[in-house]
């Protein structure tokens, strides 16, 4: 399982080669990883503004224009998940299970041989509220 500061180092790989790209299509190659996966549809169209980290869980924050919109998708690694950042011709690897491309030809992608991830979609006001955030205790190294 990937410990707080190795998703902080996938975190700061992640940022600069996707923030401020669109997301043009979401392939899911299965329904469920460790709990069902979210209605990523939603997100197609959307900018990607920024990714965060609270905890072991990545925050990919998503602007939708026409709609006025944020959206926070959380994503936690479970064991084995990583992400990938790809040319979008490239074909899916082995437990590939989720594919977001962006324009530019640029793909992320999810991989997880043991299914052990989990990803949430939530508007960005309510994130906070969701289960796997309320208990959390206060990050390192800051004041609160």
């Amino acid at each position: 399982m990937p410990e707080l500061p190795e998703v902080e180092v996938i975190r700061g790989g992640l940022e600069p080669l996707l923030k401020g790209k669109r997301l043009q299509a979401v392939h899911c190659f299965r329904a469920d990883l460790r709990y069902p996966l979210p209605d990523f549809t939603r997100l197609s169209g959307c900018w990607l503004y920024k990714i965060e980290r609270r905890s072991k869980y990545l925050l990919f924050y998503w602007q939708d224009a026409e709609q006025a919109r944020t959206w926070v998708m959380t994503w936690h690694l479970g064991m084995t998940g990583q992400f990938h950042v790809l040319d979008g011709a490239i074909e899916a690897g082995s437990h590939e299970h989720v594919r977001f491309d962006f324009e530019g030809g640029k793909s992320l992608r999810y991989r997880d041989a043991r299914r052990f991830g989990y990803a949430a979609i939530f508007p960005e006001e309510h994130w906070q509220e969701a289960a796997w955030f309320c208990t959390l205790g206060p990050e390192p190294n800051t004041a609160t």
